[in-house]
């Protein structure tokens, strides 16, 4: 660092992604959240994602365990299989071995996914009949299918040996043009109104498959309370891995697996608190949003709560116990809006679903003085209901007229809550022309993005343990930061117009934010550095500042989040010539060039 009795000087500062994004668009009176992907495509399709866990979490040596393998639609459409059967497979590695299976389909209600799941029998696998299930009925966005492998651990099985899935098959539906006599649809799928005459009809095409290996622990020792599974992954239209930084994702989906024991409704502990720590620079906008207020949340209505269908912000899928007096102990899966609800004081943002009668909150805070990321708390986890799995989906663009058939209580699960709840309206579009998006991906192409969440348990209260993304399914390294829109405007101008007055600087800097809320678009580049380059003549006085209290010039001398840290980087240091700061000397980082503002 130079001193300020040189004449000609420069004042640099520096800053994470995340909060000058923070800080720009607050200027515009909107305050950030989370998550990223791509733009806006026009047909509805679905996908599949794959997980598989084992219950218990560590197999006993020549014991029994359970294996789960769980394939959900992710995608936006039904999936049927009435033409083409859905099939999931798995094949065991040497050591163990099936001697049953069973599965099922959809929520709460299996009947409402449209058919059931058949499995091999034990004694068709004792006569060495493929690991593999069949569904023919149609399973709708956000549903699951969830096939069960009874296994034995056999003398000599090794602990990392690797358990392999797949699901394939199923079908799309389309939207055809038909002949005059047959029925004109306009849902979601076959929304095309006013002239023709239109039909849903399969698509005749196969959905691509997906697959999944998991290396298995085999131990003696039992599982404790942990996560055996955590996942986050910001995805586009079709289910592939979102890379273009600054994009509007699809969707964003987040998938968490507990450990568990050999009985599912004894987990090593109950979850109490859980807070995912999302990537710096991965943000979200939900000002712009219809906000459901508190009271609605907790209004009550039956067995839902009472937020309006425009303010739903993705969908969330829970597997839980739950036991009560008429229906003893059940496991069940339920498939639920997720909302974007109004944020307390000081917030930026808050979310939240309703299950069992029961409102769970995805609290949001900003890591100030760290990394500037937003970190998503879920804290105090009713007890009566035992929390298994979920798999939280927060959509790009909410307002995407694909998300019509999974919008609100009247759509999600395939309208399973419209025949149960007497009072809600028919499942319908928010009719929303170019609607804003809600999340943005990192506009910094530094290597894989990088996640974690922190878990503790009822048993034992704030001793919390960090868990990664599983390394089998990384976040990706983000790319095309040349494509990124940079066009800041530096202004510079003294107080005091006179030659030889003492005279205060007056800096603005904007950083257009349109861009942003441009669901098709790429996010603007966030500003890394800001120099601004006095003139020659110009100097600085630090004397005049005798009172004050000084700024040291040494990061180490400061504790980590207080101004002046190394993660703030904030200070001067002199230049020989230069120029007032215009906007033409205002440069990407990505074009190579130094100018008065540099992109990360």
């Amino acid at each position: 660092m130079r001193t300020a009795k040189e004449k000609n000087n420069k004042i640099t500062a520096s800053f994470p992604a995340s909060l000058i994004k923070i800080a720009a668009l607050g200027f515009l009176g909107v305050i950030l959240l989370f998550f990223s992907l791509a733009g806006i495509a026009s047909a509805n399709e679905p996908w599949w994602h794959l997980t598989s866990t084992t219950a218990p979490a560590n197999l006993p040596p020549e014991g029994r365990g359970t294996i789960l393998v769980t394939a959900a639609n992710l995608g936006d459409a039904d999936a049927s299989g009435a033409t083409t059967p859905i099939t999931i497979t798995d094949t065991l590695p040497t050591g163990l071995k099936a001697i049953a299976m069973g599965g099922d389909a959809g929520g709460e209600n299996k009947e409402h996914s449209g058919g059931p799941v058949t499995c091999p029998t034990s004694k068709e696998l004792k006569e060495g009949a493929a690991l593999a299930c069949t569904f023919t009925g149609v399973l709708p966005p956000y549903e699951q299918i969830r096939i069960f492998i009874v296994v034995e651990v056999e003398e000599g099985a090794a602990s990392g040996a690797v358990n392999q899935a797949g699901v394939s098959g199923g079908e799309a539906y389309a939207c055809n043009e038909v002949g005059t006599n047959a029925g004109k649809y306009t849902n979601s799928v076959c929304s095309a109104a006013g002239t023709g005459t239109f039909e849903k009809q399969l698509s005749g095409r196969p959905l691509p498959g997906a697959s999944v290996a998991r290396p298995l622990t085999i131990s003696e020792v039992e599982p404790k309370f942990g996560v055996e599974n955590y996942e986050m992954t910001p995805e586009e239209t079709g289910g592939a891995v979102d890379t273009q930084a600054g994009s509007h994702p699809f969707q964003l989906t987040t998938t968490l697996d507990l450990n568990q024991t050999a009985e599912e409704t004894k987990p090593p502990a109950l979850a109490k608190d859980l807070n995912f720590i999302l990537p710096p620079g991965l943000i979200g906008n939900p000002t712009v949003f219809p906000q459901c207020p508190e009271a609605k949340f907790l209004q009550e209505d039956d067995i839902i709560d009472s937020c309006p269908a425009d303010s739903a912000m993705g969908v969330v899928t829970v597997r839980f116990v739950l036991t009560g007096l008429f229906i003893g102990t059940q496991t069940l899966v339920e498939t639920v809006p997720l909302f974007n609800l109004t944020p307390r004081v000081g917030e930026p943002a808050r979310f939240g679903f309703y299950v069992q009668k029961t409102p769970t909150y995805l609290d949001t805070s900003v890591r100030t003085g760290g990394d500037y990321g937003v970190t998503v708390s879920v804290d105090n986890i009713p007890e009566n209901i035992t929390f298994i799995s979920s798999q939280v989906t927060f959509w790009g663009v909410p307002g995407d007229p694909r998300h019509d058939n999974s919008r609100g209580w009247s759509c999600v699960g395939g309208e399973y809550f419209r025949p149960v709840i007497e009072k809600l309206p028919p499942c319908a579009s928010v009719n929303q022309e170019n609607p804003p998006p809600f999340l943005a991906l990192p506009t910094s192409c530094t290597g894989p993005l990088q996640t974690s969440m922190e878990a503790d348990s009822w048993k034992e209260p704030g001793l919390f343990q960090t868990f990664s993304q599983n390394p089998i399914d990384p976040l990706p390294a983000l790319d095309g930061c040349n494509d990124l829109p940079f066009k800041p405007e530096v202004r510079v101008s003294p107080d005091v117009p006179e030659a030889s007055k003492p005279s205060g600087l007056k800096v603005d800097v904007h950083v257009p934010q349109s861009v942003d809320l441009d669901a098709e678009g790429l996010s603007a580049s966030d500003v890394k550095n800001i120099v601004v380059a006095l003139p020659a003549g110009v100097a600085i006085n630090p004397s005049s500042g005798d009172g004050l209290e000084a700024c040291s010039g040494d990061p180490g001398d400061l504790a980590a989040g207080t101004l002046g840290s190394p993660g703030d980087e904030i200070g001067y240091e002199g230049i020989g010539g230069g120029a007032w700061c215009e906007l033409s000397g205002v440069l990407a980082e990505a074009a190579g060039q130094r100018g008065c503002a540099r992109s990360r």
